[in-house]
């Protein structure tokens, strides 16, 4: 999926009524998020609560999304193929939240994980 990560940490993305994502939301709203990236050796594991977006928040979070989804001409955005159900904006805002970062591994017993809790 594409997403929009902000500068509190949370994730928005969009996805449609009838996926497995809108689906579990309704019955917990305890998730996990994980993003790798072959090209540099990282990723981002995340835990955190997930809600629907009410469409009166949508315009500045829509924005950045729809620059990130129209920049990967190679890869259009999986909602177009997923049916005729609706699309709604959804947010996870992360109590915990963890990634490498090689400046924190200075030496061979250091960890190069940097976690945030909530």
């Amino acid at each position: 999926i594409y997403y929009y990560v902000a500068d509190d940490f949370s994730i928005y993305f969009l996805t449609k009524l009838s996926t497995k994502k809108y689906q579990v939301h309704k019955e917990t709203r305890q998730v996990a998020f994980v993003v790798s990236d072959e090209q540099v050796p990282q990723t981002i594991q995340a835990e955190g609560i997930i809600e629907e977006v009410p469409p009166e928040k949508h315009m500045k979070i829509l924005a950045n999304l729809t620059e990130i989804i129209t920049s990967n001409a190679t890869y259009p955005t999986p909602l177009t193929k997923l049916g005729d159900s609706g699309i709604v904006l959804m947010k996870i805002m992360p109590t915990w939240l963890r990634f490498p970062d090689p400046a924190f591994g200075r030496h061979e017993s250091d960890t190069i994980f940097f976690e945030i809790k909530k």
